[in-house]
This record gives structure tokens, C-alpha cells and sequence, in this order.
């Protein structure tokens, strides 16, 4: 039962991360509207974290990325023996660290270059790398086995997942 509840939270968890970033993002890009359309659009929604209420955006950055992760902790505790299935999950959690790690400010595009700044540029680059190649890993978690059912059922044999009973 404990599992179960873990499992729910870590997909509720799932669900609120992309949506407390979105809602997040456009509240505090609303709020200084002003600030960054001086600052330039090109530096959104990193560069919202320079305005006033820069804080905000820190913390939409940890809180989804922090989501992310537990959300790909209860994808690996399920993942099973399947090496996709891990991969995938652990590429997540590392997309997610990423996102938590974006909550270090940008700099200014005018500004020189400062330890948080190469920070926030690596942990752009670790968060869009590690979700585009955890998308690739679920392409392949999904065609091979839908390949396995198509050379069953043309060989006329019942599927090995339709062969398997569930427990009441």
C-alpha cells in the first residue's frame, strides 16, 4: 500500500511540475513585463530571474525540477529489468537535476561571466540534452514491443503479453 501511495504522489508530482512551471513562468514574466522588455526577450524565461521579483523564478525552477526528479524515481523503482525502461528513467532524473540547477541566475547580457552563470549555461544544456535523449529511449521502449506483437500475430501465434493472466 505504501508503494502504491509513493507511486500516486510521484505522478501527481509528475503532472504538477510542468504545470507549476508554466503557471510560474507566465506570473512572473506578467509581473516584470517591463523589466524584460528592457532586458531583451531573447533571455526569456532565464533572464526573469534578474528582475525584481527574480526569486520567483529561482524558486519555479527548483520546485520543477525537484517534481522531475521524484517523478523519474518512481519511473526507475517500476522500471523492472527492462534496460530501456532504466535508461529512460535515469536520463529524466538528470533532465530534472538540470531543471533544479537552472534555479542559479543567468547573467546579464552585459555583464561578464560568473560561476552561477556558467552554472545556469551547463544546466540548460544538461536539462534539454537529458529530456530529448530520455524521449528518444521511450521511441524505442514503445516500437520494440509493438514489432514482438506484429511477427506474433503474423505467425498466428497469441501475443506473450495476452498469454499472461492478471491476479484478482
Amino acid at each position: 500500500m505504501r508503494g502504491l501511495l509513493d507511486n500516486r504522489l510521484a505522478a501527481l508530482l509528475g503532472v504538477a511540475g510542468p504545470l507549476l512551471f508554466l503557471a510560474g513562468v507566465i506570473l512572473v514574466s506578467w509581473s516584470e513585463r517591463d523589466f524584460i522588455a528592457e532586458l531583451g526577450w531573447d533571455n526569456w524565461p532565464s533572464g526573469t530571474a534578474l528582475g525584481p521579483n527574480g526569486w520567483a523564478t529561482v524558486l519555479v525552477f527548483l520546485l520543477t525540477g525537484l517534481c522531475q526528479m521524484a517523478f523519474a524515481r518512481s519511473l526507475l523503482a517500476q522500471a523492472g529489468a527492462s534496460t530501456v525502461r532504466k535508461l529512460g528513467a535515469g536520463l529524466l532524473v538528470v533532465s530534472g537535476f538540470g531543471m533544479a540547477m537552472l534555479a542559479f541566475k543567468t547573467d546579464h547580457p552585459d555583464a561578464e561571466l560568473t560561476w552561477h552563470g556558467v552554472i545556469h549555461v551547463v544546466a540548460y544544456f544538461t536539462f534539454f540534452l537529458g529530456l530529448h535523449t530520455r524521449l528518444r529511449c521511450a521511441g524505442v521502449g514503445v516500437v520494440e514491443p509493438a514489432r514482438a506483437l506484429v511477427v506474433d500475430v503474423r505467425t498466428a501465434r497469441a501475443p506473450a503479453v495476452a498469454r499472461r493472466r492478471r491476479a484478482p
